[in-house]
């Protein structure tokens, strides 16, 4: 994260390291703010259905999905070894035509992706527009199994904090 001021008035480092437990449905995370030291436990609350669509809020989606599909095209990248997996790769191009979001050129962006073929996990995905620019991330070492359990808990001399 960003430095944080202090009440010295000085900039610090604020650490923050995330871990998301899909089996017991948590997300911790562990904050280093000066001598602080504090892991958060969240327990997030189930979804809540969202109410159904309006006519309107249901033309709206129609008409953005027609402008993205008829903007969106989609190629195969083949095969390649990521990591140690073999994966497929496919590539979305998406145009946004001129003057359509105050641009004078067309706009072009790229969705690169490369999913493990025996896994389905994403190794390596590549976000390119010439407005934010390139985004790049990539797995570079996968362990297949299940994680030491010492993973999903705080570290030792950390106050713990249930929301």
């Amino acid at each position: 994260m960003p430095c944080v001021l202090g009440l010295d008035g000085q900039f610090h480092p604020d650490l923050r390291i995330s871990v998301s437990d899909p089996a017991a449905g948590t997300t911790i995370w562990w904050e280093v703010n000066g001598s602080e030291k504090t892991a958060h436990i969240v327990h997030p609350p189930k979804p809540i259905a969202a109410a159904p669509l309006s006519s309107e809020q249901r033309q709206i989606r129609a008409l953005a999905q027609a402008s993205w599909t008829k903007n969106t095209h989609h190629e195969s990248l083949g095969a390649r070894t990521i990591a140690g997996f073999l994966t497929e790769g496919s590539r979305q191009i998406t145009t946004t035509p001129a003057r359509e979001q105050g641009n004078e050129k067309p706009l072009e962006n790229s969705v690169e992706v490369w999913f493990a073929a025996d896994t389905g996990i994403a190794l390596l995905s590549i976000q390119e527009d010439p407005r934010s620019g390139r985004t790049t991330q990539e797995v570079t070492d996968l362990k297949l199994g299940e994680p030491d359990v010492s993973l999903f808990a705080p570290p030792a001399g950390y106050r713990v904090e249930e929301q």
